[in-house]
């Protein structure tokens, strides 16, 4: 069948639109509920003191808003730190919302490899960096069996000043002499029975501020740090 070329021009023209609409990445999705929010960041550098000029640097993040829990996902390779404090090979970030009949469930996580921290008078590098949220509810908002919230962390392959570090599951706080306090797999709640119920996962945080040990306000560095909430009782 020989077709007109107005309708050959309607079928290229809507050719050409499902193509744009293929190459242009989709926004996030916030497919969430008002109960569940979630938001991973790979890397947050605030620098204070005499680093004050740097001011806030969050180049991976996924569902900043937090509003709700919303499918997201961001990632940068080859990422240099400013002020020649470091680099970062491979930064990703994840969040997720996924409902059955019964529950309603999002995911907050963060993945960072090969990080090197160049601070005064030292040197941190990590392999691996990883850390995750999971809020579970049911759609009516009741408690489901086990913990609503739940997060983890790991760090692998550690090493400051050279010396390699064993790090274990659970938090670890280890202090720099005159720059302050290294914490990992850094856990942080609300309060029990406080609305919104927040959970902060945090595989890395490096608190170089004189109320950490600090000799003076040099800056606040968090890698790999996942966050989940419930707005319910």
């Amino acid at each position: 069948m020989i077709q007109s070329p107005l309708r050959r021009l309607a079928i290229v023209t809507l050719s050409f639109a499902g193509l744009i609409a293929t190459l242009v990445p989709k926004p996030a999705t916030a497919e969430g509920t008002t109960v569940i929010s979630c938001r991973a960041s790979a890397l947050r550098l605030t620098g204070l003191g005499p680093l004050s000029f740097i001011g806030t640097v969050e180049p991976v993040v996924s569902n900043s808003s937090q509003s709700v829990c919303a499918n997201d996902a961001d990632g940068v390779i080859n990422f240099l730190l400013p002020a020649g404090l470091g680099f970062v090979n491979l930064l990703n970030t994840q969040t997720t919302f996924t409902k059955t009949a019964a529950l309603h469930r999002g995911t907050a996580s963060a993945s960072v490899t090969g990080v090197l921290l160049d601070i005064p008078a030292l040197t941190i590098t990590v392999s691996v960096l990883n850390s995750q949220v999971e809020v579970t509810c049911h759609i009516d908002g009741t408690r489901p069996a086990g913990n609503r919230i739940v997060g983890t962390s790991t760090v692998v392959g550690l090493t400051i000043g050279g010396q390699p570090i064993v790090v274990p599951p659970g938090p670890l706080d280890i202090p720099l002499p005159l720059n302050g306090i290294l914490h990992l797999n850094e856990k942080t709640r609300t309060p029990p029975g406080t609305t919104p119920h927040v959970l902060t996962q945090r595989a890395l945080h490096l608190d170089l501020t004189v109320a950490a040990g600090g000799l003076v306000d040099l800056l606040d560095l968090v890698i790999a740090e996942s966050v989940g909430d419930y707005h319910l009782p």
